[in-house]
């Protein structure tokens, strides 16, 4: 509301439509047709970057990963969504909070709510004096796409937010063939494990990745 105050009526007009929006298009590539068809997309953005500066959005840049450091090599003008919180992006979803006690939380709104918590976490956990986007990696000829990338150390990690225990994982397979990268993390219910160069990791032990990370790469 208080965007009103300080900017022009038509760029609020636009600030609202997005917020209003955005929860429904988490973990999405945006276009911005999907925000509204008949907006042009050099009057949305503006409105965008608006919202991402005053913290209420935040954009996930996609990434070649082609070396370090991952935020020379992203791609500004292609992203996906993550909402404020996962809280109100229950909310303005309208997700009936008995869902979490009848699913599986990978399955509410196709995994809008899971990779809205995994987002929330990674940037919750990272240092806050660098200020750097999340970023996933996408293989455009194979349709292949890792919903987010983390380095830790000298190392380029893929993390997918996945359902269940079993899993071909194909998208995390062809980042660790593409990039040789040494370690594929899989956040699910599924319990901690690390199996073929794949580390199982459940959402409540979040918080310890960088250390469950670092203990993995020591084994394989």
């Amino acid at each position: 509301s208080d965007f009103g105050k300080y900017a022009k009526h038509t760029q609020h007009k636009y600030l609202q439509l997005i917020f209003q929006k955005a929860p429904a298009l988490v973990g999405q590539i945006l276009k911005y047709r999907r925000i509204d068809e008949e907006t042009r997309s050099r009057d949305l953005k503006p409105a965008l970057d608006l919202l991402c500066h005053a913290g209420l959005i935040q954009k996930i840049l996609a990434t070649t990963a082609a070396g370090i450091p991952l935020h020379a090599h992203m791609k500004e003008d292609r992203f996906k969504l993550l909402y404020l919180d996962v809280g109100l992006l229950q909310t303005a979803t309208k997700v009936d909070a008995t869902n979490f006690f009848e699913q599986e939380i990978l399955q509410i709104n196709a995994g809008m709510i899971a990779e809205q918590f995994v987002g929330q976490e990674l940037l919750s956990y990272s240092p806050s004096y660098q200020n750097a986007p999340l970023l996933f990696w996408e293989k455009s000829e194979s349709q292949a796409e890792v919903d987010f990338v983390i380095t830790v150390g000298s190392h380029i990690l893929p993390i997918e937010v996945k359902a269940g225990a079993t899993g071909r994982l194909r998208s995390l397979q062809s980042f660790l063939r593409d990039r040789k990268s040494p370690l594929g993390i899989r956040i699910s219910e599924h319990g901690l494990s690390l199996h073929d160069k794949i580390l199982s990791v459940p959402f409540y032990l979040l918080g310890f990745l960088d250390k469950l990370v670092l203990q993995a790469l020591s084994m394989v």
